[in-house]
């Protein structure tokens, strides 16, 4: 293709070598022989290439020793992957060689042979992933388990690519029950062990899931009964014992029952009859002879003590069948003795020229000196009197054993038995 440029060059070396402009002076002189000399119009020397084609597109070479001319194309490019030419205005272009309009391929050139070779734009190397190419060129992965099923969560094991499907909406705690919406594949999570009852609190073991159910009224006070109406609490006495006789005490968070009829007496034998307390005298029934004590602040025992005390030392006392005898201590039955006693000590005082004998003798240091003449006769002829005390004695063992069989009867006509004790009251 000429161009104006090339056009206009040709014109000035056809002029010059015509010597259309003629000699200038000085004359014109190249020192280099690929160049000629040509004088210009205005006496101006200028140098024209001596191997000018006129192309832009192409290098121009002299030798400068043949004057020989090489004219080679000037967009020679180096790398085969590049296609190389050259504009009118001499400017070089490169374009790549290998240009695959489709965006799924990935287009490249061998920069030894210059040879194209394509290869797929998505390639997954992963062995549980598979990959398409859309048209606009973008990868789209997708696993090689996929189930199609939104509440599941897809794995693949990369070594033997067995699949695998979990619950997606598994949350890993064993109290909860994950449930997940088909259509959405939202979550959601449900305490396992809610059984829906207001008097019940709930417990869930989080290594085994197992629930545990437990009143939700507990008071923590092991002596209340503890419960629940429509989730209201209800707190009763546990201690309440179902024993009429018995009472119950919360006693350091424990019911302790005792029995209901302990009057803390000693003196008495508690007994409870449906609920109704007997107090009764622990001591033996009072015998003729004999009553019992007991106080209640001391041993608490019952000592036995005589009816027949007088609380004098100087007698002696004697119980017969029910009937007192108080005999005096010191009495020796001597009529010729003075009888004392003081805080229980007798003294014996021997008396000497006292009568004695009903006045048939004579005391003498201690002893009853008796006439023959009154041996056994009283004065005036009579027989001596018996001793007054053996008369007593003998009066009181008769009326004892009346006494005896008195009792005897009553105790046949009215049934009193032995170990009752019917002159006390008892409650």
């Amino acid at each position: 293709m000429i161009t104006a440029r090339s056009a206009t060059l040709f014109l000035v070396l056809t002029l010059a070598l015509s010597g259309v402009y003629g000699a200038c002076d000085p004359p014109c002189i190249s020192q280099d022989p690929c160049f000629i000399p040509r004088c210009a119009q205005n006496n101006t020397c200028i140098l024209i290439p001596r191997c000018e084609d006129g192309d832009p597109c192409t290098n121009d070479i002299c030798d400068p020793r043949t004057l020989s001319c090489k004219n080679v194309p000037k967009c020679l490019g180096l790398d085969p992957c590049f296609e190389y030419s050259c504009l009118a205005n001499g400017t070089c272009v490169q374009e790549p060689k290998c240009v695959d309009n489709d965006p799924c391929n990935i287009i490249t050139c061998n920069n030894s042979t210059g040879r194209c070779e394509s290869v797929p734009e998505c390639v997954s190397m992963d062995p549980c992933q598979d990959v398409r190419c859309l048209r606009n060129g973008t990868c789209q992965f997708f696993s090689v388990c996929n189930d199609g099923n939104i509440c599941t969560t897809d794995i693949c094991d990369p070594q033997t690519q067995q699949c695998s499907h979990a619950p997606a909406c598994d949350d890993g705690d064993p109290c909860t029950t994950d449930v997940c919406d088909p259509q959405t594949g939202a979550c959601s999570h449900t305490e396992a062990c809610d059984d829906h009852d207001p008097c019940t609190n709930h417990t869930c073991d989080p290594r085994t899931g197992m629930c545990m159910q437990v009143n939700a009224c507990d008071d923590g006070n092991a002596c209340t009964r503890d419960e629940c109406c429509g989730g209201q609490c209800f707190h009763y006495d546990a201690c309440i014992s179902m024993d009429p006789c018995q009472v119950g005490d919360c006693v350091g968070g424990q019911c302790v029952f005792t029995p209901k009829c302990n009057d803390s007496n000693p003196c008495t034998n508690d007994a409870c009859r449906n609920g109704i307390c007997w107090f009764e005298n622990a001591c033996p029934c009072d015998e003729p002879c004999w009553t019992y004590t007991c106080d209640p602040q001391g041993s608490g025992t019952c000592e036995p003590v005589p009816v027949c005390n007088d609380g004098d030392d100087c007698t002696t006392d004697i119980c017969r069948g029910g009937l007192c005898f108080f005999e005096p201590l010191c009495a020796d039955d001597n009529p010729c003795t003075n009888d004392t006693c003081a805080g229980g000590v007798c003294t014996f005082l021997n008396l000497t020229g006292t009568p004695c004998n009903y006045g048939c003798g004579t005391c003498a240091d201690g002893v009853c000196d008796i006439p023959p003449e009154c041996e056994g006769t009283m004065p005036g002829g009579g027989h001596r009197a018996p001793h007054f005390a053996t008369l007593f004695l003998a009066i009181a063992l008769v009326v004892v054993i009346l006494l005896v069989l008195l009792l005897l009867c009553c105790a046949m006509a009215f049934g009193v038995r032995e170990d009752s004790c019917p002159q006390k009251k008892r409650c």
